[in-house]
């Protein structure tokens, strides 16, 4: 869980139960997603170039951080300024631990 979800030791005492199987369930699937990924990355050198290049942009897409598109662009949290980013989690009821 620390490795998929960037959680420390501290914060997944710290995190509620519920939260904590609910990460859990997904454990199996980001694994096989990162399985997937480590298979086609191995195979990158037999592939055809214009294969290669498809399967890239496709790891590249996967690497980028996603924001729901659901989600009002006012309502994402600010990620260049700490503080902001602090009083959104806080204001979504999410107790912020740390600096």
């Amino acid at each position: 869980m620390v490795r998929f979800y960037h959680l420390e030791p501290r914060g997944l005492l710290e995190t509620p139960g519920w939260l904590l199987g609910v990460l859990w369930e997904h454990l199996p699937r980001l694994e096989a997603r990162e399985l997937h990924q480590a298979a086609i990355a191995a195979l990158m050198p037999n592939l055809k170039p214009a294969e290669q290049r498809r399967q890239l942009r496709k790891l590249r897409t996967a690497a980028q951080p996603r924001m729901s598109a659901d989600m009002p662009a006012d309502d994402r949290p600010a990620v260049q300024d700490p503080a902001a980013a602090r009083d959104w989690f806080e204001a979504q009821g999410i107790k912020v631990v740390g600096a």
